[in-house]
């Protein structure tokens, strides 16, 4: 039971939380408001609540927002989330109150992130991400007042830690590489689509009237599910070559049958696994052919970047990759646009002044 005592002019409240430790504050000069307080207060322990939040630890509203997750959510989005929640945030936070973490928690956990751990900034920025909206959801239930976990500064994208292939070493890719896999190194570095966008198209996606593939599906852990995000759902233009090699590839004796229908099934006619994909095919082709040692996803990189190199603008290069905003295009390749920019000022000095190129 709680007390409450006069000390001079002011009436204050003592009482024992729900963590053990005993507390006082000064309330009023009326005693009356201070037993209101008091009463209050030990109906809120009562019933879990602490300082206006129900008193959850991190580790249990975790596993509670992880089931959220996987209900609302994409196997993809929530096999991250949980992953991150159960490798990263709950070992940091551990069994402290959701509604106890504070903005200098937050702010350690990533100062430690990026200055006592291996991972790439962008890696670190996820986990941010995920820590955001964790916290939402934890105000949400009432488990926290508020979110001290909004505004975190994010650590910055490195812009040299892109690699990519120029056109000259694309087309030695393609040109150069087994003929199962030559249409498949095409279409990711020739259309910019996903590893498991890749897996999942289908006959019926390749649109040869239009010369476009429809994006409409993904593989994730070997299931074909939708789409990553709303705007992964498009169109994009097919070039001449890749239609060609496509076209042969459909019609190839070397094409396994699929029952889905499969553009490329693996040798059973089921889903291709793309991790496979990269470490039998892309690293042996690219060694044996003295290429730059790049990853899967790197191919749709070098799609974007050449993209940019003939200066295309960035809305466009936003569709074809199925970017939500410009913002986004930018923030990922915003420094190969200086090259651009260069020649985009020397052929307007050349429009103005007729000084040839206006090369410098």
């Amino acid at each position: 039971m709680g007390t409450v005592r006069k000390r001079g002019k002011m009436w204050y409240a003592y009482w024992t939380d729900a963590q053990g430790k005993r507390r006082c504050k000064s309330v009023s000069p009326l005693k009356r408001d201070a037993e209101a307080f008091l009463l209050r207060v030990e109906g809120e322990i009562r019933g879990g609540i602490v300082g206006g939040y129900k008193a959850v630890p991190f580790s249990q509203a975790a596993e509670e927002y992880c089931e959220q997750v996987a209900i609302r959510r994409k196997p993809a989005t929530y096999a991250n989330v949980e992953r991150i929640m159960r490798l990263r945030l709950v070992p940091w936070f551990g069994d402290k109150p959701v509604g106890a973490v504070t903005r200098k928690d937050c702010d350690a956990y990533a100062f430690d992130r990026v200055t006592n751990g291996s991972s790439a900034p962008g890696t670190v920025r996820n986990e941010i991400g995920t820590l955001i909206a964790f916290m939402d959801f934890a105000v949400r239930w009432g488990y926290a007042v508020d979110n001290p976990a909004r505004g975190m500064e994010k650590p910055k994208r490195r812009s040299n830690a892109m690699a990519v292939l120029d056109a000259q070493q694309l087309r030695k890719l393609i040109e150069g590489a087994e003929g199962r896999y030559a249409p498949i190194f095409a279409t990711a570095g020739l259309t910019g689509l996903r590893a498991g966008e890749i897996s999942g198209l289908m006959e019926k996606d390749i649109d040869f009237a239009n010369h476009v593939v429809h994006v409409r599906r993904n593989v994730f852990q070997g299931k074909i599910t939708t789409v990553k995000t709303e705007n992964s759902i498009r169109d994009v233009d097919m070039p001449a070559h890749l239609e060609e090699m496509l076209r042969a590839w459909l019609a190839s004796p070397l094409r396994p049958q699929s029952r889905e229908s499969l553009v490329f099934p693996n040798i059973y006619g089921g889903i291709l696994n793309m991790s496979t994909v990269r470490e039998h095919a892309l690293y042996k082709t690219l060694d044996a052919l003295d290429l730059p040692h790049i990853r899967f996803h790197d191919l749709r990189h070098t799609y974007a970047s050449l993209l940019i190199a003939q200066g295309e603008p960035l809305t466009y290069v936003r569709d074809m990759l199925g970017h939500a905003s410009v913002r986004t295009t930018a923030d990922v390749y915003g420094h190969l646009l200086y090259e651009t920019r260069r020649s985009a000022a020397a052929k307007l000095d050349g429009q103005v002044f007729g000084s040839g190129d206006g090369a410098r």
